[in-house]
């Protein structure tokens, strides 16, 4: 298989999901990035909404570093982010079964970059979140809704970078090593 063809296969097999809980409307998503995604199908939401790591999840809890839940050929790994000022996020990261041996190690550098680089802005990708749900919308909401958007294409971005290099790395890795046999 070609190097291209390989990355293809990778980067689509991955998903990722940003979630945020809020007390009265349950998980939220703040930010989709899977190339296969729909709301209404069931098999795809389930294992999003009721993932163990959501409802586990204490403020004092120091057992675990992430939760893993293997469904239907997928493996779903999760982790709460925790940033200042901002409420409970939680990062779940998809990837088929042939590919979970790669899953702890990227969901760690996904996690640190929406930290590191989007952290002070994920109150504001909440806001307009809740604020694209009214039926009437001023102009300064419109405007707070599309930062918030820009902010979320920014996450898409770099996550998509972030993937690619990841999954390229391996991939050259795997042919270096079949060509030195």
């Amino acid at each position: 298989m070609c190097k291209n063809h390989n990355l293809a296969l990778l980067t689509k097999t991955c998903q990722i999901y940003l979630l945020y809980f809020d007390h009265l409307k349950g998980l939220i998503p703040i930010l989709i990035f899977s190339n296969e995604f729909n709301k209404k199908n069931e098999e795809q939401i389930v294992p999003i909404k009721f993932h163990p790591i959501i409802h586990l999840y204490s403020e004092n809890e120091k057992t675990f570093e992430h939760i893993n839940l293997i469904y239907n050929g997928k493996v779903y790994f999760a982790k709460r982010l925790k940033i200042k000022n901002v409420g409970k996020i939680f990062i779940i990261l998809v990837l088929t079964k042939e590919f979970n041996v790669y899953g702890s190690d990227l969901l760690n550098i996904c996690t640190n970059l929406i930290k590191k680089r989007f952290g002070y802005s994920l109150n504001e990708v909440i806001a307009s979140e809740f604020l694209n749900e009214n039926l009437i919308k001023s102009p300064k909401l419109l405007k707070i809704i599309k930062k918030g958007e820009i902010i979320k294409e920014d996450i898409r971005n770099q996550l998509k970078k972030v993937w690619e290099n990841y999954f390229e790395s391996i991939v050259f890795s795997y042919e270096k090593n079949q060509l030195n046999f």
